[in-house]
């Protein structure tokens, strides 16, 4: 096997512009000099239920669900790949997750490189400003989860407070092996977005990328005013489900009201 059959795993992280990366390879998937498979393909739900139930303690018996995922997604596509998920490197941090951020993520890919048969790897990584990041996570959390916490309560858990991506990427590179990783602010077209320096190698240069269409931005998440309303007292009490509504509601309700122009 060669060049030929490459496999191009771009594995995340959450919250690193990867959903309107994912965005931009649908829209332009026919412009594509791979094959592709994204986060947001049927088949991905198999990935996903095996991340999900992946441990660490019993690597030998969760592994092979996450290899045989792979395989089955890189199967119908023997020559090269583009393979986009963020549950390459593990499920969305949570407070509840135990170990370290990400701790997992070594371990996935490793599984994944089993399921691809032999075929050449390459694992692209995508990062962002850690406190942006950090806040963009607790958002998330907040929109999703309903999280019970503030923002400063959130950083200064034990998981995030030690949080580094130097940390998570050493990690990787020693118990997996080479991994290419881009900075978000790093590869922001102002056109096209977040991404587009991983492009470049599939050999897509600035005149073949002129004739992509742009997908928009995607899950911008809360805004910071939806997230400082629900930092009050009464708004922390609420179980998090009620949390996790009224957190959407508002937001929904204040993007609404910012979108109507206002009378001279």
């Amino acid at each position: 096997m060669g060049p030929a059959d490459e496999v191009f795993l771009h594995a995340g992280f959450h919250k690193t512009g990867t959903t309107s990366f994912q965005a931009l390879l649908a829209a332009n998937r026919a412009r594509l000099p791979v094959a592709l498979v994204n986060h947001t393909d049927a088949g991905v739900r198999r990935l996903r239920a095996a991340v999900y139930a992946y441990r660490p303690d019993r690597d030998a018996a969760t592994g092979p669900a996450v290899a045989a995922a792979v395989g089955a997604l890189a199967a119908p596509h023997p020559g090269r790949l583009l393979v986009s998920s963020e549950f390459l490197t593990g499920p969305v941090p949570a407070p509840k997750r135990s170990g370290p951020v990400y701790g997992t993520a070594a371990d996935l890919l490793r599984w994944a490189r089993e399921g691809l048969g032999g075929r050449p790897v390459a694992v692209w990584l995508s990062t962002r400003d850690r406190d942006l990041w950090l806040t963009s996570l607790f958002r998330h959390l907040l929109a999703s989860r309903g999280l019970r916490l503030s923002e400063a309560a959130f950083r200064a858990l034990p998981g995030f407070a030690a949080f580094t991506w130097e940390g998570v990427i050493a990690d990787i590179r020693s118990r997996f092996g080479p991994v290419e990783v881009f900075a978000m602010e790093a590869g922001l077209d102002p056109r096209l977005g977040p991404g587009t320096a991983m492009l470049a190698r599939l050999g897509l240069d600035a005149a073949a990328l002129a004739a992509w269409e742009p997908a928009g931005r995607r899950n911008a998440g809360l805004s910071e005013g939806t997230a400082r309303a629900m930092e009050r007292p009464l708004a922390l009490v609420l179980p998090a489900i009620v949390r996790k509504y009224v957190a959407r509601t508002l937001d929904r309700d204040t993007r609404r009201r910012r979108a109507v122009p206002r009378p001279l």
